[in-house]
């Protein structure tokens, strides 16, 4: 019994040693180019941050990583990154998903420097995207918008 309890104790402990935690942010300073390339890293832990957590449009981390990314990618001077309105049209209101849609987009570019293209890097940006919101564990609800944007984009993957 003390071998199991011990053996629980110690996996609770490498989980949580595991588990992704989001970076403080609130003081990193984005004035520069210089800035914006020393921030590229914490980007790109934010990104993984919100792409590794459940949904959550309540969630204070969440939103200051969205927050984040997007002063980040506004800014940045090595990426260009394609906000395509036809993309974002299908979840516009949705802060949260805004906030993993950009996580999508900022891994997709760091993870793909040698794309300069950006929409190549939406259209790798949006199949993340997808991945996410079609993880059940991510507790995102299919509205008929999302549905419409999975159907769009299953029918471009097949052409």
């Amino acid at each position: 019994m003390k071998f199991a309890f011990l053996t629980l104790l110690t996996m609770l402990a490498a989980l949580a040693g595991f588990s992704q935690s989001m970076p403080q942010v609130d003081s990193v300073r984005l004035a520069t180019a210089a800035d914006y390339r020393a921030a590229e890293p914490i980007a790109l832990q934010v990104s993984d941050y919100i792409l590794s957590t459940p949904s959550d449009d309540k969630s204070l981390p969440r939103l200051n990583g969205t927050k984040f990314l997007l002063d980040w990618a506004e800014g940045t001077p090595d990426y260009s990154f394609d906000l395509d309105k036809n993309v974002i049209k299908y979840f516009e209101k949705d802060l949260d998903l805004m906030g993993v849609y950009t996580a999508s987009l900022t891994t997709s570019a760091i993870q793909n420097k040698s794309i300069k293209d950006p929409k190549a890097i939406t259209a790798l940006a949006v199949k993340k995207f997808i991945a996410y919101i079609t993880n059940a564990a991510n507790k995102v609800f299919i509205n008929s918008k999302l549905k419409k944007l999975i159907e769009v984009n299953q029918s471009t993957a097949a052409n």
